[in-house]
């Protein structure tokens, strides 16, 4: 720390900055006091006549080198620091930042030793303070970023299975005056769920560009950016809670508990005897099954192979040219080949379309409180392994996705 910012006269006002990158942090080794050698978030001083945005941009630039859009502010902390005597060696006035990243190749320079992409999965090696790590758990980025959000959005427009999905879980909405539709997304459920006549539509989503989609879908629908385990409506506000494929992105990039959290809020804001109506994917167990693959998705599956980051993927090559495989494996590779070469591959490279079976979700509901009604698994593999051209060899097809209703 340099000498003027010690014992201080007044407070010093700096900025401390969480970069999300693709399910990353950006953590720096401070090169200074206090806390020198020891990981932060980064950040620094603002500077005379310059706002604190700026301060933020300016810092990263400096530190890092890399550019960031700043998205909002998310709190305001003070950090005092007092020495043996009991009088105050640093105080500081800290405004923290949520950004993304945006460009630039991440080196370290200036006050700081080092610089890394910290997995949010493994903040705890890096042993980052308290309230930073708490900051953090709060602040999490939208899990599409606005290139993402896009690509998704297409997918949706082209996937020949959606209309099916959408028609699936509206046929179960009934006679309800109000619904909520969780992780909203391009907002086709609403849309849809508008032609019955339900006088109000909610939808919450976490990513703006998704919510911009829902907008002009379903404009008289009631939009709020806002995270599923921290719901701010009332005490039994709805009828129906729709949750269509997105309890599994809760699960898999949430915090621990988070999916948790999600259900006994969704509980909470159903009305006595409302229904909680959920489509997502199924896991079809580790049984193998033998296949036989055309030459170009061979080639598909060996870049998976390498590219998927959530378990290792096993293959084993007979001697006519046919692999066995866990069904896991593939219906994880047959429903992903799609993202492949777009913004969402890292995204999808680090998730799982085998998340639940029976057992975990009624456990699941159970603990917060709501009743299995009734559980719907559709869509055969033998569908989407005959879009690929893939033969099934030895094993039968399996469904991979469920619906489910559950009453409060």
């Amino acid at each position: 720390m340099i000498p003027e910012r010690a014992y201080p006269t007044h407070p010093i006002v700096g900025v401390s900055v969480v970069v999300f990158n693709d399910g990353k942090i950006l953590v720096v080794r401070r090169g200074r006091e206090p806390r020198k050698g020891r990981w932060s978030l980064p950040g620094g001083v603002v500077e005379l006549g310059e706002t604190v945005r700026d301060a933020a941009r300016r810092e990263i630039r400096e530190e890092c080198h890399i550019e960031i859009e700043i998205e909002r502010a998310l709190d305001v902390l003070d950090r005092i620091f007092k020495d043996p005597d009991g009088r105050v060696q640093y105080h500081y006035v800290l405004v923290i930042l949520l950004a993304r990243y945006k460009s630039g190749e991440l080196h370290a320079d200036s006050d700081i030793e080092a610089a890394e992409w910290a997995d949010i999965h493994d903040l705890a090696r890096y042993d980052l303070p308290d309230e930073q790590q708490q900051l953090i758990a709060q602040a999490r980025a939208p899990l599409y970023s606005s290139e993402a959000a896009k690509i998704l959005a297409q997918r949706e427009r082209t996937d020949a299975r959606r209309a099916q999905r959408i028609h699936v879980v509206l046929e179960r909405v009934g006679q309800a005056q109000s619904l909520l539709d969780i992780g909203c997304g391009s907002g086709e459920y609403l849309r849809a769920a508008a032609k019955l006549g339900i006088p109000r539509l909610v939808g919450i989503d976490e990513s703006p560009e998704r919510l911009r989609q829902a907008q002009a879908n379903c404009p008289h629908a009631e939009l709020h950016l806002a995270r599923a385990d921290k719901l701010t409506f009332v005490d039994q506000s709805f009828d129906v809670v729709l949750a269509a494929q997105v309890l599994h992105e809760i699960a898999l990039f949430g915090q621990p508990g988070d999916l948790e959290r999600t259900l006994s809020e969704i509980s909470r804001v159903l009305k006595s005897g409302g229904r909680l109506i959920a489509l997502d994917h199924l896991d079809p167990g580790p049984e193998r099954v033998r296949v036989r693959l055309p030459q170009r998705v061979r080639a598909q599956l060996d870049y998976f192979v390498q590219r998927y980051q959530l378990r290792k993927i096993t293959l084993e090559e007979c001697p006519d040219g046919t692999l066995w495989l866990s069904r896991r494996d593939l219906q994880d590779f047959v429903t992903k080949t799609w993202a492949f070469g777009t913004a969402i591959e890292d995204l999808e490279m680090r998730e799982t379309h085998c998340p639940f079976d029976r057992e975990k979700i009624e456990a699941l509901l159970s603990k917060a409180r709501l009743t299995l009604c009734e559980w719907l698994t559709f869509e055969e593999i033998s569908e989407d392994l005959a879009e690929h051209g893939i033969e099934l060899v030895e094993g039968a097809s399996w469904p991979r996705k469920f619906l489910l209703i559950a009453r409060s």
